[in-house]
């Protein structure tokens, strides 16, 4: 079980979930709640874990701080932490295996959620991704227009158009090599709970 009571216990490649309080937390509640349903329709395993409503990556670690990558509203953002910040009833972190991705996997992923600072929140996605699990799911056509609504990235970086933030932290990830699904589902195709339901079987988990 991974121990975290401060900040100080945290290390670059941590993935950090929560339960956002108030309009956002509820419409993301709602965004998953209708993934969910599509799934149970279609006669799916549902992987949601429910009070898992966003996800983020620390990215930077020192003394009394670290620095998390986060998809919001605003656009996606680098926050600092201090002291107990985030740390608490509400919170919870996963420490992937070292062998979970290539050796040093951690840094380049944090490299690559910096890099994605900035990207547009996609609202439209948990709409989107309802639709898709509706018409296939994990074995969904990648090329379908559904799918490639999801996955729509800028011709001159490569990096996603826009992302909610468990789809953030997963490309972070896929860009450091590490696979979390390889269950052959579209890129992209994941949500906060989800994350932290597949997250969980590959690494430590410390619920604060």
């Amino acid at each position: 079980m991974l121990s975290i009571d401060s900040v100080d216990d945290l290390e670059v490649g941590d993935l950090g979930f929560a339960s956002i309080k108030g309009r956002v937390g509820a419409g993301v509640l709602a965004g998953q709640t209708a993934i969910d349903a599509a799934a149970l329709l279609r006669g799916r395993q549902v992987e949601n874990a429910g009070w898992i409503t966003h996800a983020f990556m620390v990215v930077a670690v020192g003394p009394g701080w670290a620095d998390v990558v986060e998809a919001m509203p605003s656009g996606a953002r680098l926050v600092r932490l201090t002291g107990t910040d985030r740390v608490g009833p509400g919170y919870a972190y996963v420490r992937l295996y070292f062998d979970a991705g290539p050796v040093g996997w951690q840094r380049p992923a944090a490299y690559a959620a910096v890099e994605m600072i900035g990207t547009r929140y996609g609202f439209a996605q948990y709409a989107a991704l309802a639709s898709l699990t509706l018409t296939g799911g994990n074995a969904a056509d990648a090329g379908g227009w559904l799918a490639r609504y999801v996955n729509r990235r800028h011709e001159s970086t490569g990096l996603p158009v826009q992302v909610i933030c468990s789809q953030l932290v997963d490309e972070a990830l896929r860009i450091a090599g590490v696979h979390l699904f390889t269950d052959g589902r579209p890129p992209q195709y994941v949500t906060p709970g989800a994350l932290f339901w597949r997250a969980a079987q590959l690494g430590e988990v410390g619920v604060c």
